[in-house]
């Protein structure tokens, strides 16, 4: 619970002080090759299907619902845990943006990525990231335990 809380409220206090600093559409530079642009973003991942906000609602609370139960369901470590409050915060941060505006705000642009991104989607990638590399460490260690 504490991974949630600590996500949601570091996504809402940086997209806040976006929309209070920056004006749409402005890029400010902050050091080579990371700036911070106002955007919105109306579809889901990288701007994808604009125009299905009730959908993408029901979806995310489906996954936020199903993600939550997992720690509850079944014994995990507490990096497990982690990863999996980074995902479900980052999930509810967009999810009220796109039930308080319609939207969600956007304020991170790097040179060589290609779309405009929030805390909310760098804690969702980092808990995919951290549960995938966990399911390769333990799926290598299965086998190893097999081949004995």
């Amino acid at each position: 619970m504490f991974w949630i809380v600590l996500s949601l409220t570091l996504d809402q206090i940086t997209k806040h002080l976006a929309t209070l600093y920056l004006r749409f559409g402005e890029i400010k530079n902050l050091f080579g090759f990371f700036h911070f642009t106002y955007a919105t973003n109306r579809g889901i991942a990288f701007g994808l299907f604009p125009g299905v906000k009730e959908a993408v609602i029901y979806l995310t609370l489906l996954i936020i619902v199903i993600t939550s139960l997992v720690p509850l369901l079944f014994k995990v470590s507490k990096l497990t845990e982690m990863f999996i409050g980074f995902i479900v915060g980052g999930a509810l941060g967009n999810l009220v943006d796109r039930i308080r505006y319609g939207y969600v705000v956007d304020f991170l642009t790097f040179d060589y990525w290609p779309t405009i991104i929030n805390v909310a989607d760098i804690f969702i990638f980092i808990g995919s990231i951290g549960i995938m590399i966990q399911m390769l460490i333990a799926e290598s260690k299965a086998k190893k335990q097999i081949e004995k």
